[in-house]
């Protein structure tokens, strides 16, 4: 039930909302392995969602983008020179 884990889940779910479709859950199925994700959608998620969405926008606008903290997250990333570890890394530096 964590907004990042389930970010695609939820905007699916909203925007069939938006359509008049009730929603009362949402979940990942990986067909491979037989794995089911319940991803919760309720007036907090809806929260969270409107809050990331803001983030999203926020870096559209600023050019400033988020990124994972841990340091694998962008190893293999061919444009992470846009994102503000490499802002944060010049910083240091200075």
């Amino acid at each position: 039930n964590d907004i990042n884990t389930c970010l695609q889940a939820v905007i699916y779910a909203y925007m069939l909302e938006q359509q008049g479709v009730h929603i009362s859950g949402c979940e990942y199925r990986y067909l491979r392995s037989g794995t089911t994700i319940k991803c919760r959608y309720d007036d907090d998620m809806k929260s969270r969602l409107d809050a990331k969405l803001q983030e999203l926008k926020n870096a559209l606008d600023t050019g400033n983008f988020p990124y994972g903290k841990d340091e694998d997250t962008c190893k293999y990333c061919k444009i992470r020179h846009i994102c503000d570890k490499q802002t944060e890394a010049k910083e240091e530096d200075e």
